[in-house]
């Protein structure tokens, strides 16, 4: 397969976390996308990546592409839903967490999948995949709106007594209290 290569640059701070990426055991998949990317960046040929790192000639292809295209970025995995071209920022994060900043619609006690889905019109799978890959729950999200409702109503900084500690009773009247019987009361 031969296409024609043109050359790809990148500034010496890409190159240098390309090199960590690169040497990073952890990251199997990433360090050998860096590897082909840096490899190309030196000038060597698809092919001869190819050839030197024991892949297909394609994948370098991908790779070098997917760099041109998205930078460091792109070298990450693709999201695994839709037709894998997702890369980089979900466009629904922003309005998600503004919509949960915010005090739930009228006659709802906190933020659900579907009213999420509702005010974005979008389906309730797609916030539930935004969701997930934000690592937002809505627990969480319930919590704060509950914290937030509690200092509109109660002040922010104030104290307020402690509701479920019972007060305690003086002991002359815990002493007339055990003398009473129940007919006396």
């Amino acid at each position: 397969m031969h296409i024609e290569e043109t050359p790809i640059v990148a500034d010496n701070r890409t190159i240098d976390e390309l090199r960590m990426l690169a040497y990073d055991t952890n990251k199997p998949r990433i360090s050998m996308r860096a590897s082909i990317v840096l490899a190309c960046l030196n000038g060597a040929s698809c092919k001869a990546v190819a050839e030197a790192l024991d892949i297909d000639e394609e994948s370098v292809i991908l790779w070098r592409q997917r760099f041109q295209q998205y930078g460091i970025s792109g070298l990450r995995d693709a999201a695994k839903y839709k037709d894998r071209k997702i890369i980089g920022e979900d466009p629904l994060k922003q309005p998600v967490l503004e919509l949960l900043a915010q005090d739930p619609p009228p006659g709802q006690l906190y933020w659900s999948t579907r009213n999420l889905a509702e005010a974005l019109q979008v389906s309730p799978r797609e916030i539930q995949r935004c969701l997930h890959r934000e690592h937002i729950k809505l627990l969480e999200q319930r919590i704060a709106l509950r914290q937030r409702k509690w200092a509109r109503r109660f002040g922010n900084g104030e104290t307020v007594p402690a509701a479920s500690k019972p007060q305690e009773m003086p002991e002359q009247t815990i002493q007339e209290a055990s003398e009473t019987t129940p007919e006396q009361v």
